[in-house]
């Protein structure tokens, strides 16, 4: 499957064809492109299978295939992969020793400690979940943790912290998704944090989020968690693994209330000077 990124078509008054997109713009030589792109865009097709790029073409595969190595390469196409969480097992790495909590209810396949991982003595594997437990949290920890996992390219990974009587739970995050990471979602929530006009919230996740910009970041949010409180994230990582559902839940972002276990949900979004937005 290939989704359509926008395009402007249009024809000049010297009788050249031109593509326009945001990145840049192109004069198009071939009329069955042409009739192609027109095609696309009056029926309003954002996305698209090779099976119906071959039909269009009158099932003549390696003009489809050329049809389609141009459109990606000039960014006009890009591969829709799709996004499946599929795992029987996890490895955790955390900076306290929890392992056994979770494999009360969970394959646990592997338990590191941060320092473990940053010293490359462990190695990961793509075929499990990745469950990065920050108790307290380190966002300089965290920051360390997503340099190796992104050497990574399979790897799916989900970051579990404590703030202000709450768990958060990220979303799932993978490379090959090119998908918000981690980072990402803790910048949406300080964003969030800032825009809030309750007045209910303490400094300590204020004073984190600010050290993103001032990088000062040894600093540790001392919000210590109970066996009992890492429940209901252990049952959300069960209904996603008997699940196995495909994109509707990987975007999906946790709050969980530790004064009633409420749970809220929200999705995931980049964090427009992160690396993995490019």
């Amino acid at each position: 499957m290939y989704k359509i990124n926008p395009y402007l078509l249009y024809n000049t008054k010297d009788n050249h064809n031109i593509i326009q997109t945001k990145e840049n713009s192109l004069i198009l030589n071939s009329q069955p492109l042409i009739d192609f792109l027109k095609f696309l865009e009056v029926n309003n097709i954002d996305i698209i299978s090779m099976n119906e790029i071959k039909n269009f073409f009158d099932n003549e595969e390696e003009f489809s295939e050329k049809i389609v190595d141009f459109l990606c390469k000039n960014e006009i196409f890009k591969e829709n992969i799709q996004k499946k969480i599929s795992f029987e097992s996890i490895n955790i790495i955390s900076n306290e020793n929890i392992g056994h909590i979770f494999s009360k209810f969970l394959k646990v396949k592997n338990s590191y400690t941060v320092q473990e991982l940053l010293n490359k003595k462990k190695i990961l594997e793509d075929d499990c979940l990745t469950l990065i437990i920050l108790n307290p949290f380190n966002l300089n920890h965290l920051k360390e943790i997503l340099e190796v996992i992104r050497n990574y390219e399979n790897l799916i990974c989900k970051v579990v912290f404590p703030y202000n009587n709450s768990i958060y739970i990220s979303n799932y995050y993978s490379k090959k998704w090119n998908n918000p990471c981690p980072i990402c979602f803790i910048s949406s929530l300080e964003a969030q944090l800032r825009g809030n006009i309750n007045g209910d919230l303490t400094w300590n996740f204020q004073m984190i989020m600010d050290l993103i910009y001032e990088e000062k970041l040894e600093f540790e949010y001392d919000g210590l968690l109970e066996e009992k409180d890492y429940i209901p994230v252990i049952n959300i990582l069960l209904r996603d693994m008997l699940n196995n559902k495909l994109s509707s839940n990987i975007d999906k972002v946790y709050k969980i209330s530790l004064r009633d276990y409420f749970i809220d949900t929200d999705i995931a979004y980049y964090w427009e000077v992160c690396d993995c937005y490019e």
